[in-house]
């Protein structure tokens, strides 16, 4: 036995002083923090889904001025909503299809900001 805590898993705490600072990172996607910072505004603002004209595509448009958690009234829809129902996953994709729509996701959200 090495000490009290033998043959348990490791333990680590991390401390952090992070007085008015936005930690985001994503090391899996490889998104920058601007790219995340405009996933979660998306997430937060609040709009309408309208068809632009007959027979034309779908459209967001932004309703309410300030970003809220939760939509201020009913029948709104988040832009990142919006966006996922822009692109839907087919039905019983196939890995190509799954990562192309993940990825036209991405960009739409992206292009938020």
């Amino acid at each position: 036995s090495r000490g009290p805590r033998a043959g348990a898993p490791p333990h680590l705490t991390l401390y952090f002083d992070v007085n008015n600072t936005v930690l985001l990172a994503d090391t899996l996607t490889g998104a920058s923090g601007e790219d995340l910072l405009s996933n979660t505004l998306a997430g937060c603002a609040w709009g309408i889904e309208t068809q632009q004209h007959a027979g034309g595509a779908r459209v967001w448009i932004l309703v309410c001025q300030e970003p809220q958690v939760a939509p201020p009234w009913g029948g709104l829809v988040s832009y990142a909503e919006f966006v996922v129902n822009a692109h839907p996953v087919p039905q019983s994709p196939s890995r190509e299809e799954l990562e192309a729509v993940k990825e036209r996701r991405r960009a739409a959200l992206r292009s938020f900001c």
